[in-house]
């Protein structure tokens, strides 16, 4: 029997694919890694196909023809294409087994349960469900439809993911380069870079996140001893010659005795690797006597969300930070030098002009950080998405259309979206390093206000018709 895990962010158009498929060079499946690894090192093999490698249906096709069981990882953003891609695995092999997992499958598992195509729905995590499905298709035993996954609560005793599945990986060696105006990431295409995860937890409430997370991996602390990671920087290092690396845990400095740890551990195996994490503001600054002591062994950059300057947008998206604490580890990271990648957020109900002006003045403080300025786009499963949803106040066309970047999509009703894009313009200009970059800003900031126009008469349109019919 053979078996198959596909990862479905297949892109068939040609612009698309050459700027955001073909550039993408990290692994954003750890959870398909694991599920291989576990099952592998339970004596059943299972294939990794990703998608993103076909630029048609019909190579995906011809791929996925011989598959007896074949898993699907779906997030929300990338749904429509999963479900493309199992009518035609189902097309072309009619008595094949499908199975669905992921975060979309966990946080609404009633439209892959009604879906005919599909055998088996995963809520939850999946390397003992997967395994158990593995040899239940192998035994002709009778599947369930679905199934909550059971957590393994000891994260080391499930084997390294094994690299050479992921041919995107390993591409881009970051350093570090700073200069008058900013905190700079340069990027070359030298050395071999890797993303680990470390932990399955996250203990925060974040209304435009949570509880997505603890649904999947519940609210109980999950994380793999210090020795476990070393050990897998160490095998990786051996076997691919990595010369920087990522920690992509959510909350990685959430815990400091294992920080402590880690930074001890990690200086004895000298291997002198630059490293970045995703960081909380909170933890910048409880932990900012530590930030130096990382920075010795190699950590040099960091993506942090401080989301808004406003403590009323703090609170009403369940921060658990405020204005203050965000400068505070701003500054922090300035006087470490440490090169920042900063998220903030715009485009919410109740955000007023004044709000809009303190995360200016936040962005005018600290202007050589590396802003990325985002309308906020409600995501299934999350408090705020069912809140607003709840309150019809999501334009249900809308839900239907994704950009990539640049392009704003009016997405909640009662936001002004001019408002939004032009604070978005305003810092984006602030945080604008050289006259190109200004002039790009200015030119994505007429055409998406021309596109807002269209979009927001469209949905207004749609919906009266709707409700009309109805």
């Amino acid at each position: 029997m053979k078996c198959a895990i596909v990862y479905p962010q297949i892109e068939t158009n040609f612009l698309k694919r050459k700027l955001f498929i073909n550039n993408n060079s990290t692994i954003p499946f750890h959870g398909i890694g694991l599920i291989i690894s576990y099952c592998n090192q339970n004596n059943e093999n299972v294939d990794f196909i990703d998608a993103r490698s076909f630029n048609n249906y019909k190579n995906f096709a011809d791929k996925i023809k011989k598959y007896d069981l074949v898993g699907y990882s779906i997030m929300s953003v990338n749904a429509e294409k999963a479900f493309n891609l199992i009518k035609v695995n189902k097309d072309i092999n009619k008595n094949v087994i499908i199975c669905v997992g992921g975060v979309d499958p966990s946080i609404r598992p009633d439209i892959y349960v009604d879906n005919d195509l599909i055998d088996q729905v995963i809520c939850g995590e999946g390397e003992i469900a997967f395994l158990n499905l593995v040899k239940m298709v192998k035994n002709n035993y009778l599947v369930e439809k679905l199934v909550f996954g059971e957590k393994i609560e000891d994260l080391d005793t499930i084997s390294f993911i094994d690299r050479s599945l992921f041919p995107h990986e390993t591409i881009y060696d970051y350093h570090y380069y700073p200069s008058e105006n900013r905190l700079d990431i340069k990027m070359e295409p030298k050395n071999p870079y890797f993303t680990f995860i470390t932990s399955r937890v996250c203990k925060y409430n974040c209304s435009f996140c949570q509880p997505v997370s603890k649904k999947i991996f519940g609210k109980k602390e999950r994380v793999r001893t210090v020795k476990n990671f070393i050990d897998e920087l160490k095998d990786i290092r051996r076997k691919h010659g990595m010369n920087s690396f990522s920690i992509m845990d959510d909350n990685f400095l959430q815990n400091r005795d294992w920080i402590e740890k880690f930074i001890e551990m990690y200086e004895e195996t000298h291997m002198d690797l630059k490293f970045e994490l995703l960081s909380r503001v909170d933890h910048i600054y409880n932990n900012r006597d530590l930030i130096p002591k990382l920075k010795d062994i190699g950590f040099f950059a960091t993506f942090i969300g401080f989301e808004s300057g406003s403590d009323k947008i703090l609170k009403y998206l369940k921060k658990g930070t405020t204005a203050i604490l965000n400068e505070k580890s701003a500054q922090i990271l300035y006087d470490n030098k440490i090169s920042t990648v900063a998220s903030m957020m715009f485009g919410f109900p109740n955000e007023t002009h004044e709000d809009y002006k303190l995360t200016i003045d936040f962005v005018s403080k600290f202007k050589k950080m590396n802003f990325v300025f985002n309308a906020y786009n409600p995501l299934p499963g999350s408090a705020l998405y069912n809140e607003l949803e709840e309150k019809g106040l999501i334009y249900e066309k809308s839900k239907n259309i994704r950009f990539y970047v640049f392009i704003i999509i009016p997405r909640i009703k009662h936001v002004n979206y001019f408002s939004v894009n032009w604070t978005i313009l305003k810092c984006g200009l602030i945080s604008s390093k050289n006259n190109f970059e200004r002039g790009f800003r200015i030119m994505a900031f007429i055409f998406s206000n021309i596109v807002i126009i269209f979009l927001t008469l469209y949905f207004i349109l749609y919906e009266k018709i709707n409700d009309n019919m109805k």
